[in-house]
């Protein structure tokens, strides 16, 4: 038979973790919730999403968005700027070894996001880095 101050005790962290769940699910709900907010600190359009990511010779990421992702999107350069390093980040964090990123909306090249930062061009994985160690 198991002695009853361990049953109280296992007891106790039964409940303590099923707490913890609980709140932690509750963060996580509020967190996502706050790009949905008006207004929202990182206001996202309605509609804007990633359409599709494609790989090419290995080291090579498109990255096709919507076209409310682009035409949704705040003017201004640094916040252009914070969403593609974002983008940037976290696919090269996902897929290892690419070393190049180019964005389309709705599978055609753009001039820019939203007025300001270009799309023309190939993202280099060296100088996103170091951007996003700016923004630090």
């Amino acid at each position: 038979m198991i002695p009853r101050h361990f049953q109280i005790t296992i007891s106790f962290l039964l409940a303590a973790i099923l707490i913890a769940g609980i709140f932690i699910i509750e963060l996580r709900h509020s967190e996502v919730a706050q790009y949905h907010q008006s207004p929202s600190p990182h206001p996202l359009a309605s509609g804007a999403d990633i359409r599709e990511v494609y790989l090419l010779n290995d080291d090579t990421l498109l990255i096709d968005t919507t076209a409310p992702f682009a035409d949704g999107h705040p003017s201004s350069v640094l916040l252009e700027e914070m969403t593609l390093t974002s983008l940037i980040e976290t696919l090269a964090a996902n897929v290892p070894g690419i070393t190049k990123v180019k964005f389309l909306v709705e599978g055609k090249e753009r001039q820019t996001l939203a007025g300001h930062v270009d799309l023309m061009n190939f993202y280099q994985l060296n100088e996103v880095h170091e951007l996003a160690k700016e923004f630090e």
